[in-house]
């Protein structure tokens, strides 16, 4: 079979920025054999509108072996979701607007305690509940809420997020005082590279829950997380299309100083990734992982965007 780890070091030495994003999805399966060639190397797996079909696609367990393959090769993995995991309430009623109950364990120094949530979501508990399991056991490292999960209600998303142990993340999801909801961000360190990840949240129809403007959002975000050091910044959103159709991760990636890539399921990327004049990178995954999306950066911090399908495994 062929490494991964050989041709991404070639397609990212040898190969001009565009040249790259196609070859890469000529790769073949990942070698299971331990390596130690994709060391240095930071992997970001991400998923998107899975809406608790992961089963009847590829599953959670290939997102799980995917990231310990590339693990076996020396690299670094970051595993990321863009909304809409779970299951929504059946009967599409607007939430009632105690939703906007503050997790306890997601609150940020400028939030402000919220009325308790008194919806109570037609979707069996346990149905999501096994979906926050097996997304723990993926391995996941955060999520940005799309409108399934915000439909849930915050108190029965805040129980979800603590059942599977990762941060669900927004910095301009607010209340009707303009007070944040979740957790904007967080910081890892991968190989040496300081990397933030912030959450960006489309519009919603959900009463009691508010959007600030994306991209003044996302700026904000990205000065925060390089005044504190960060080598590498990446929005994890779900934003959907403008009135002009045009996809609102671009507009972001296109005009946020220091954005070095959007992740967004919405924004209807190739798998190759789109790739501005600017640099960034808006990348998107297959819906209800029917493939998982894929943004490879090398040492020197030059990246490649791909699908892993079926046939890598």
């Amino acid at each position: 079979m062929k490494k991964i780890a050989m041709l991404l070091a070639l397609m990212l030495a040898l190969l001009p920025l565009g040249a790259l994003a196609e070859a890469v999805q000529a790769a073949g399966p990942v070698d299971d054999t331990p390596q130690n060639e994709l060391a240095g190397y930071v992997i970001i797996l991400h998923t998107g509108d899975i809406l608790g079909e992961a089963e009847e696609h590829m599953g959670f367990d290939r997102v799980a072996e995917a990231k310990k393959r590339f693990e076996a090769e020396g690299a670094s993995v970051l595993v990321l979701d863009a909304g809409n995991a779970f299951v929504a309430p059946k009967d599409e009623t607007e939430p009632e607007a105690g939703e906007t109950a503050q997790p306890e364990d997601t609150a940020q120094p400028e939030d402000t305690a919220a009325p308790e949530d008194t919806a109570a979501p037609s979707v069996p508990d346990e149905t999501n509940a096994a979906i926050a399991r097996a997304m723990k056991a993926a391995g996941y490292d955060a999520m940005t809420p799309g409108d399934a999960e915000f439909a849930l209600g915050l108190e029965t998303l805040s129980a979800l997020r603590t059942r599977a142990g990762f941060p669900l993340l927004s910095v301009n999801a607010q209340n009707e005082e303009g007070a944040r909801l979740l957790t904007g961000s967080v910081i890892t360190e991968k190989d040496g590279l300081r990397i933030g990840v912030f959450g960006l949240t489309g519009a919603l129809e959900i009463e009691g829950v508010t959007v600030a403007d994306p991209v003044e959002a996302a700026q904000a975000a990205v000065d925060t997380l390089r005044g504190e050091g960060c080598d590498l910044v990446i929005a994890l959103a779900r934003l959907g299309v403008n009135e002009d159709g045009v996809a609102v991760a671009r507009l972001v990636a296109e005009q946020a100083e220091g954005l070095n890539a959007v992740i967004d399921i919405t924004a209807g990327a190739p798998a190759k990734g789109l790739w501005l004049e600017n640099g960034a990178l808006v990348a998107s995954a297959p819906e209800k992982l029917e493939g998982i999306g894929v943004v490879a950066i090398d040492p020197t911090g030059r990246c490649a965007a791909m699908t892993m399908d079926e046939s890598w495994f």
